[in-house]
């Protein structure tokens, strides 16, 4: 029993319960209020060193947070869609990438906000990028929140950032 807790102990900082679910990662910031890098219809949290900005105008991005200040390579991203349902976003968006598979759906609570959520990755030659997204009502239209990774190693780090944006999720 004692070579067990310190076991347990070194799971438990490396961000993983007991069930394996990622716990989110550590809150830096707030976007999404009127003030913040990224004004939107939604706020959440962003971890620790990240940096949130807009995109150029006309892009269908509202909001990048870059997970590079903190030591990783990819973004969370939030889109605005002119869907009129959850599931129907979802599916526009992630069957528009060339080479996505393995789609699986999933009804989701984000900050006490009902959601759907999609995990698949996209194949290019011999590499499987992950990717997840949440997509969720607000201002009369659909929210996406994406995340990914150019590998699983990458998308297991900044999927810790995903999970305390969906956690702290809240409409404006």
């Amino acid at each position: 029993m004692k070579k067990l807790v310190p076991l347990v102990a070194l799971l438990l900082a490396a961000g993983c319960g007991s069930d394996g679910d990622p716990k989110p990662a550590a809150a830096a910031a707030e976007v999404g209020p009127a003030g913040s890098p990224c004004p939107m219809p939604v706020t959440f949290k962003i971890a620790e060193k990240w940096k949130a900005g807009t995109v150029d105008a006309g892009s269908e991005i509202l909001c990048e947070i870059d997970s590079k200040p903190a030591g990783s390579l990819g973004f969370l991203r939030v889109y605005k869609t002119t869907a009129t349902d959850l599931e129907s976003g979802l599916k526009t968006f992630a069957t528009k990438s060339k080479g996505a598979e393995g789609f699986a759906y999933s009804d989701v609570t984000a900050g006490g906000i009902a959601g759907k959520e999609v995990s698949y990755v996209i194949k290019q030659d011999d590499i499987e990028m992950p990717k997840r997204v949440l997509a969720v009502s607000a201002a009369n239209s659909v929210i996406l929140l994406e995340v990914g990774g150019l590998d699983q190693e990458t998308f297991d780090t900044n999927v810790k950032a995903y999970e305390l944006a969906k956690s702290t999720l809240k409409l404006t």
